[in-house]
């Protein structure tokens, strides 16, 4: 009898694991690509108010509303690729160009590119994450970049595919 509830405990717990970490349905994904959207346009919005000394502190306020449980607004140096603002109050003074994802990549390096030039959009790559969001095996990472008009700061907003 212990046998068999040790057997139907495994499998319930087996099953469990593998759903947890299942793919996120295409609705799912585009609510999360509208939020990430949403906030990097407000937090630009923000900078432009109230500048970016002030905007920065309420972006990087872990109870703000930048700062939320799938996604998370950080701003990075258009042109030198230093990160500005991050909810990873160590990470800020790192240069992103070299930042190497999962495969080897720097993703950051052409994404600053594209925005500087005044494009926005998405960019994706496989990362182990940092900080509190650390990883024992890469996942998708989708990152919606914004420059923001008449400043050198581009903000990043971005969310894992399969959390």
């Amino acid at each position: 009898m212990k046998q068999l509830l040790a057997l139907i405990l495994g499998t319930i717990l087996a099953i469990g694991g593998v759903l947890s970490f299942a793919p996120q349905s295409d609705a799912e994904n585009e609510t999360l690509m509208r939020e990430c959207e949403t906030k990097a346009k407000q937090a630009a919005e923000l900078i432009r108010t109230r500048g970016a000394e002030a905007a920065f502190k309420k972006i990087t306020d872990p109870n703000g509303p930048f700062v939320g449980k799938t996604s998370h607004v950080f701003c990075i140096n258009a042109e030198s690729g230093m990160l500005l603002a991050h909810k990873v109050a160590r990470f800020v003074g790192s240069n992103m160009h070299y930042y190497r994802d999962a495969d080897g990549n720097t993703p950051y390096t052409g994404m600053l590119e594209k925005a500087k030039q005044g494009e926005g959009g998405w960019t994706t790559y496989m990362t182990y994450g940092s900080g509190p969001e650390k990883r024992k095996t890469p996942g998708l990472k989708n990152m919606y970049f914004l420059k923001v008009p008449g400043e050198a700061i581009v903000l990043c907003c971005g969310y894992w595919e399969d959390a």
